[in-house]
């Protein structure tokens, strides 16, 4: 647990960031930043403000080793996933390699609950890998209501 110290109130990080205070909250809400709630507003751990303005990832002495940062803006890739559920008519979702979600499901609710048993499941899904640089960095998933 960082020391009071080296907690930020939303208007510090503003300041920092050089950005509007909804920014900041949005910012929040897409996990471009991590913050926790203490009573009714909101605090940023230094570590966080600072790791995201040098594009590293926070590492703290209860933390594992800090990892490459991620090939994905996921921040991107939701809004994408998002709009193409909605359009498609289908549900989905993006997979790291290991299978575990880096993305929230898309598409209308009884597609969202429908999707997830087909995750694991041999249902009529449709995988497509995402690579970079040759390797694959993700699956996107998606697929109709059962």
């Amino acid at each position: 647990m960082a020391a009071t110290d080296d907690l930020l109130t939303a208007r510090e990080v503003q300041e920092i960031l050089k950005i509007d205070r909804t920014t900041v909250y949005r910012m929040l809400k897409d996990g471009r930043l991590e913050g926790m709630k203490v009573g009714q507003q909101w605090r940023f751990a230094r570590r966080a403000v600072d790791a995201l303005l040098t594009g590293t990832r926070p590492s703290g002495a209860g933390d594992p080793p800090a990892i490459e940062p991620a090939p994905l803006p996921i921040h991107c890739i939701q809004a994408i996933q998002d709009l193409f559920a909605a359009m498609a008519g289908v549900a989905a979702v993006t997979l790291a390699p290991d299978g575990r979600p880096l993305t929230c499901p898309s598409g209308p609710a009884r597609m969202r609950a429908a999707l997830s048993p087909a995750l694991g499941a041999e249902h009529a899904c449709v995988r497509a890998p995402v690579t970079l640089g040759g390797r694959v960095v993700a699956t996107i998933v998606a697929g109709p209501a059962a």
